[in-house]
């Protein structure tokens, strides 16, 4: 059992270096997109694209500045991806927050519900 947990310390310290390690020169600096906000009758579509593979969380956050939804999700492809955020217990004609990050970084943009 003592091995196991040497093992797997081992497993996630070769992970997080290799997290940290630098990109090559040529390769440009990872980012992401929002490509839109869509509100829908039933939800919001966030959609965004990333260019390299990476977790990205989703925050929302009321016109108070409270942080009242997080969703994460694992992009294993440079791709599109769409984040669905119900619209049931969000107030109607309040303005909220969107911040997805992703590497490090925060990138944001709002609706009206």
């Amino acid at each position: 059992m003592k091995n196991l947990s040497v093992v797997t310390a081992l497993l996630v310290l070769c992970i997080i270096c290799f997290a940290a390690m630098p990109m090559q020169e040529n390769e440009p600096d990872p980012s992401l997109s929002i490509s839109s906000v869509d509100v829908q009758d039933s939800y919001v579509s966030v959609e965004f694209d990333i260019t390299y593979p990476g977790f990205v969380e989703l925050n929302l956050i009321d016109d108070t500045g409270e942080v009242i939804w997080i969703k994460g999700k694992i992009c294993d492809d440079i791709d599109i991806y769409r984040f669905k955020i119900g619209r049931k217990p969000l107030e109607e004609g309040k303005k909220y927050e969107i911040i997805l990050k992703y590497k490090g970084k925060d990138y944001k943009d709002s609706f009206y519900n």
